[in-house]
């Protein structure tokens, strides 16, 4: 009976070490499995930051249009102040000219160096006569 103990005992065994041996997960498997995780998480971060490259020019197309809006609207603004500036300059020295010269009102454009012009004469006749 001890015989038969013994070899119950190494069939045990051998059914342990058999269970024991293949239950334990394969080195060289899951090396090869954690190389295709690197592969994959390396993959992905490049896609990532593609993306956000991506986002980023994306938004800064964004932003530069914008400013380009802006700009656009703050020119035709300057145009405009430009414009109603020379109208009101002209007004003002068709004003002026007009105390002297009747014919000024009819003047399409009063030229700022011809009206000095003038007043520098008239003054100079005014001096004359003293």
């Amino acid at each position: 009976m001890t015989k038969e103990i013994i070899i119950i005992a190494l069939i045990a065994l051998i059914i342990y070490l058999y269970y024991q041996q293949n239950t334990q997960p394969n080195i060289s498997d899951n090396s090869q499995q954690i190389k295709e995780l690197q592969n994959q998480v390396q993959h992905y971060q490049t896609l990532y930051q593609k993306r956000v490259e991506k986002d980023s020019i994306g938004s800064e197309v964004k932003e530069y249009q914008h400013l380009q809006t802006e700009f656009k609207k703050l020119e035709k603004n300057v145009q405009e102040k430009e414009i109603q500036l020379t109208k009101t300059h002209q007004e003002q020295l068709r004003k002026i000219n007009c105390l002297f010269d009747g014919n000024a009102q009819n003047y399409e454009t009063i030229d700022f160096n011809g009206l000095f012009a003038l007043l520098s004469s008239i003054a100079e006749r005014e001096r004359e006569q003293k």
